[in-house]
């Protein structure tokens, strides 16, 4: 990111914005991902409705570790129900 941003008197505050923003769109995506394999329990519309009204994903994006951790976990339950699955 500093390669786009570098140029820009405020570098760090910028990486630092575009850095969150791609954690809570990692964090998104994952567990969307990982809902679509209980597609028989659950619809993917009411997951993403209840992550659009929770504030709790901004808690996690706090701790930049925590919300890696929680992506890469998702993901990874998400390919070991698939692997099971097949």
């Amino acid at each position: 990111m500093h390669l786009i941003f570098r140029s820009s008197p405020d570098w760090f505050l910028l990486e630092a914005w575009a850095g969150r923003i791609l954690q809570i769109a990692l964090v998104w995506i994952s567990t969307l991902h990982l809902a679509s394999k209980f597609n028989e329990h659950v619809r993917l519309f009411v997951v993403a409705g209840v992550m659009f009204v929770s504030v709790a994903f901004f808690f996690v994006v706090r701790n930049q570790s925590d919300a890696l951790f929680s992506s890469l976990s998702a993901i990874a339950l998400a390919q070991l129900l698939l692997f099971q699955e097949r």
